[in-house]
């Protein structure tokens, strides 16, 4: 496959960032760390997953998401899911409680939920297969999830960075 699923659903985009002040749309300057994140959105809307995240990934023409205003950006893996309930908010949960995780910037990415956060800096980069063992706990009916690297994604096998 060279591009994600025309389909919609829940990502979780995995980059490397260097340090420095950003700003960043209604949430004005924020001060970030050099390292690694992750950043859980959903793509339901036209285009659905592979234009949001081929957008991600090759960079951003004007600005929307808040994620459009991290740039540069160093892009690492992409990890996904079809499924079509909103996960967003489990990703998102899942992804704090990673050893290591640190919310960067509260307000990212979830101008909807006060407080909290859909941007992490993360202290090591997870596996495919522990982040999909920790979704399928809490959520035993989640769809199936997959890993893009951008266009030769058979260079990076399973998610692994």
């Amino acid at each position: 496959m060279s591009r994600p699923p025309s389909e919609p659903g829940t990502y979780a985009f995995i980059f490397r960032l260097e340090p420095g002040a950003y700003t960043v749309g209604a949430l004005g300057a924020v001060e970030l760390a050099g390292g690694q994140y992750l950043y859980v959105g959903s793509a339901f809307g036209p285009g659905a997953l592979c234009s949001r995240v081929v957008r991600h990934w090759e960079g951003p023409g004007k600005r929307r998401w808040h994620l459009d205003y991290l740039q540069p950006r160093q892009p690492v893996v992409l990890w996904y899911t079809t499924d079509r309930r909103r996960r967003e908010a489990l990703w998102a949960r899942v992804a704090a409680a990673l050893p290591g995780a640190e919310p960067a910037v509260t307000g990212f990415g979830a101008s909807d939920r006060p407080g909290a956060t859909h941007l992490l800096r993360l202290a090591s980069i997870p596996s495919l297969e522990d982040f999909r063992g920790r979704i399928m706990r809490r959520a035993p009916r989640h769809g199936p999830l997959a890993a893009w690297a951008g266009e030769d994604d058979s260079r990076k096998p399973d998610g692994e960075p």
